[in-house]
């Protein structure tokens, strides 16, 4: 059995954990000459429904897939007091590749994995005529854990379990 995460890799202006942040089995955001986030991936990659005519997402944030969004706006929103340690800062760079994770699946395998898929698409990018704005420089990082925090929100969320993943949509005014 295999596990499917989503790898992208991460602009180097952003502000990330200088050790790296796993909340295991749902996701990594990691940084040392290279940032990047893999996170568990449910069902492909499958992007927000927010798009254009020519049907491509809009935005930078509808590019993600929804279990993206949880987990990098979990670890943005775990610093409480930002002007005591600052707060991550992500900003993204590449569309995400998928990554197939053989079982068993443990966070120092996932972190060893991620990281080299995003060094191999990283150094796709170079040469390639994307319009994409160049990367310079190594991402600045905190001295702080967000571990615990990111798993606090995600639990909130109810996505960290794999069967969880999935958000109803529906919803109803309470009736008075």
């Amino acid at each position: 059995m295999t596990a499917l995460y989503a790898v992208r890799v991460l602009m180097s202006d952003g502000r990330y954990p200088s050790t790296p942040l796993v909340v295991a089995p749902f996701g990594v955001l990691a940084a040392d000459d290279l940032a990047w986030s893999a996170v568990l991936n449910a069902g492909g990659l499958g992007y927000s429904v927010t798009s254009s005519r020519a049907g491509a997402p809009l935005g930078e944030i509808s590019w993600l897939a929804p279990e993206e969004i949880r987990f990098l706006s979990a670890a943005t929103l775990a610093e409480a007091h930002p002007r005591a340690n600052g707060r991550v800062r992500i900003h993204t760079r590449t569309r995400s590749v998928l990554l197939e994770v053989e079982e068993p699946v443990t966070p120092d395998r996932v972190v060893a994995a991620s990281r080299a898929l995003a060094a191999n698409t990283r150094t796709g990018l170079e040469g390639k005529e994307y319009r994409i704005e160049p990367d310079t420089g190594r991402p600045e990082t905190i001295d702080c854990d967000y571990t615990a925090e990111t798993r606090r929100l995600l639990d909130r969320m109810a996505v960290t379990a794999p069967c969880c993943t999935a958000v109803s949509t529906s919803f109803s005014w309470p009736r008075s």
